[in-house]
């Protein structure tokens, strides 16, 4: 994976744990796509790999940033971090510790397709208040009814 794989819209679903975590299901988050000001991928001064993101609530008109890469709460930057092969975000939300790990699973189809997947954790406030949840941007197409699967007989 590298930080390609995660630039994008992503609709955060299957969510767990902690009720106000920063993350929630049906909103969006955006890497990278200059949307919201989610930043470009860029190298920090430290020669860090670093992109923006946003958190976007769409359910209200207009759609609600939460956190965004330009302006947070007057803290730092809203800025994720490849470590590894994860993106990280620790900061503030709502005046509560906040930490954003977020990491990607590719799909491989029949034709050679590919397509990405993000999963990750939350945690805010209290230690324990973690929350897992998984987004798609564009899911796979679902299998065909009488896909060969490579076995004879």
């Amino acid at each position: 994976m590298n930080i390609n794989d995660f630039v994008g819209t992503w609709s955060i679903q299957y969510k767990s744990g902690g009720e106000k975590t920063p993350l929630q299901n049906g909103w969006r988050l955006e890497i990278g796509t200059g949307e919201f000001g989610a930043q470009a991928p860029f190298l920090s001064a430290e020669g860090a790999v670093c992109v923006g993101f946003a958190l976007i609530d769409p359910s209200t008109s207009p759609p609600e940033v939460i956190i965004a890469t330009d302006d947070h709460e007057g803290n730092q930057p809203a800025l994720l971090r490849l470590t590894g092969d994860q993106l990280r975000w620790k900061g503030y939300y709502q005046r509560q510790p906040a930490y954003i790990y977020i990491s990607a699973a590719q799909t491989w189809v029949p034709g050679g397709e590919s397509y990405t997947h993000l999963y990750g954790s939350t945690t805010y406030g209290d230690p324990d208040q973690v929350a897992v949840w998984g987004g798609s941007g564009t899911p796979p197409p679902p299998p065909s009814p009488k896909e060969d699967d490579g076995d004879e007989g």
